[in-house]
């Protein structure tokens, strides 16, 4: 649990759940039900460069949005920010792979 209070604590430093919509606006963002697959993998990593530390955070729902599964990885070295994005779908793919999910949507930013 100190993995996810790590995670849920950069993560919210860096976005405070919002996005750019292409240019200077911030638009709020929710969560959207699948239409093609049973399960949606979100995912996302944080990384502190003063810390020298990323967190692969992957979170599981269903077609109806109820949250089926959590995982979280410490990672104790930040390497880079786009490799630890890659090593985070990483993550989620072998997750879905060990739950037996064949019909499978990813999301990550």
């Amino acid at each position: 649990m100190q993995e996810w209070g790590e995670f849920s604590e950069v993560t919210r430093e860096e976005k405070k759940g919002t996005e750019s919509d292409g240019g200077n606006n911030q638009v709020q963002t929710r969560w959207k039900p699948p239409r093609n697959v049973a399960i949606v993998l979100n995912s996302d990593a944080a990384t502190s460069i003063s810390t020298n530390k990323s967190v692969l955070g992957v979170v599981a729902r269903d077609r109806h949005g109820q949250v089926v599964a959590i995982w979280v990885e410490p990672l104790h070295q930040c390497l880079d920010a786009e490799i630890d994005e890659a090593m985070v779908l990483r993550l989620a793919m072998i997750k879905a792979k060990e739950e037996g999910w064949d019909e499978v949507g990813m999301l990550s930013d």
